[in-house]
Formats: structure tokens, C-alpha cells, sequence
């Protein structure tokens, strides 16, 4: 799940019940907070946020009259708002929830962040708590001055951020020699290509981009031409291999 939900809304369509047995296990202890909870938590200490709605994907409607405990930056416990087990709320803030709904932040799974690094703001804004960049230019970063893909240093400096997406990012973009010149890793057999997967692993991507694609970008072909393929599955084999062996 993604480090920390702060997204609310109106509750809407929703009914009275309880929460199906799945959900304490699914939240307790897993990050994922509410409400613009996670940060505000890490300043009080713990934060009880009563009245809440929260999503329950056995059912159409939401769950509401829900109580979330979130002690240490993550969730505690989830029960119903009538039904709280005893605690000491000495060093708790408690927070009426108003019936806003409760969610888990959610995932942006392909990004270009290259320079950008305002778009933390915005994603974050948005209620983007996991970040996956798929590919940047090789670049000498402006900040620590590595010559990599410079979304791996926005990655670094974003780490364990709270206000700032959590980022698994892909290095430079590896593809056959002209695919799109200025922008991607040029390769131009097999050995060229798993020496360039080694490489963004090297420089500690999280995965390996290669651009598969037949076809160069902006242009078209006639509906059913088929066009044929840049790598074949043993050119790309030996980087899947060193990508296992590599944890990623």
C-alpha cells in the first residue's frame, strides 16, 4: 500500500454497518493514514479521528461511524466510533470527522519527473502518496552532480519525505539506436543493451525501462501492418536475469 492517505471527501451512499473482518488487518500498522492524518499525527504524538466513512470493497456503500487511531505515523486501530476500546487520551488530539471520508493515498504508476521536482506539490496536492517514474534522460543532476537518470536523484531527495510522494523510479529509458535521439540510452545489439540495464542498475534504479515498441513515437502505420520486433526474448532474457539478481 502507499505510505500515507490524506484525501477527504463528503461521505456519500453511504449505510450504517460494521466493517468486514479484513479491514483492521489490512490498515493496522501498514502507514496508510487518513484525513489529513499522517503528517498532523507525527506533530501531536496521536491523533482519534471520530465519525469517519471509509471504503469497504466487499460493498457498493461506505462504512461510517468509524474511528481511526493513528499513533507514531500509522494506523492503530479502525472501529467503530460506539464501540472504542479503552485508551489513554492524554496524549491524544481528537479530531471530529464529520462524515468526511477516509481513503487510501493513492498511486501515480507512470510518471516523468525529470526536472520537475515542483511536482512533488502537485502529485501530493492530488492525493498521490506512491510515485512509479518510468524513465528519464541520462542528465549530470543540478544538485549532486552524478550523471544518471535524473529522476534517481529526485528520488533520493524526496526520501522518507512526508510531504513528498513515496518514488520507485526506472533510470534512463533504453532503446535501439535512433528510437528518440537526445532522450533515451542508444543500443545497438544485445550486449549494448544488457550492458545499459547494468548500468541503471548500477547507478540504483529501481527497474529497467526498455522501450519494446516497434513503432518511434509521432509516427503511424496502416491498421493490421505489423512491424517488426526491436529485441527478440533472448536479447531481453539476460536483463530480466540480472534484474532478479539484482532484488528488483
Amino acid at each position: 500500500m502507499p505510505r500515507g492517505s490524506r484525501l477527504l471527501c463528503p461521505a456519500s451512499n453511504t449505510r450504517r454497518g460494521t466493517f468486514a473482518s479484513w479491514l483492521p488487518d489490512w490498515l493496522a500498522g501498514s502507514g496508510v493514514a487518513a484525513v489529513a492524518v499522517l503528517a498532523y499525527a507525527r506533530r501531536v504524538g496521536g491523533t482519534l479521528f471520530r465519525d469517519a466513512a471509509l471504503a469497504n470493497p466487499e460493498s457498493a456503500y461506505l462504512t461510517v461511524g468509524m474511528s481511526v487511531l493513528v499513533e507514531d505515523g500509522a494506523i492503530t486501530w479502525v472501529r467503530p466510533s460506539d464501540d472504542e476500546p479503552a485508551i489513554d487520551l492524554a496524549n491524544v488530539e481528537i479530531v471530529d470527522a464529520g462524515g468526511s471520508t477516509v481513503v487510501p493515498g493513492m498511486v501515480a504508476a507512470h510518471s516523468h519527473l525529470l526536472y520537475a521536482e515542483h511536482n512533488a506539490e502537485l502529485l501530493h496536492r492530488s492525493g498521490v502518496r506512491w510515485c512509479r517514474d518510468v524513465g528519464a534522460p541520462i542528465r549530470r543532476d543540478p544538485v549532486d552532480g552524478r550523471e544518471r537518470g535524473l529522476n534517481l536523484g529526485i528520488r533520493e531527495r524526496w526520501r522518507d519525505l512526508q510531504h513528498k510522494p513515496y518514488i520507485r523510479a526506472a533510470g534512463g529509458l533504453i532503446a535501439r539506436r535512433g528510437y528518440v535521439p537526445g532522450l533515451t540510452i542508444d543500443v545497438d545489439d544485445a550486449d549494448q543493451l544488457l550492458a545499459a540495464a547494468m548500468r541503471q542498475l548500477y547507478d540504483g534504479a529501481d527497474l529497467i525501462k526498455l522501450m519494446l515498441d516497434a513503432q518511434r513515437p509521432g509516427t503511424s502505420r496502416a491498421p493490421g501492418e505489423e512491424a517488426p520486433a526491436r529485441w527478440t526474448a533472448d536479447d531481453i532474457r539476460p536483463v530480466v536475469d540480472e534484474a532478479r539478481a539484482a532484488r528488483r
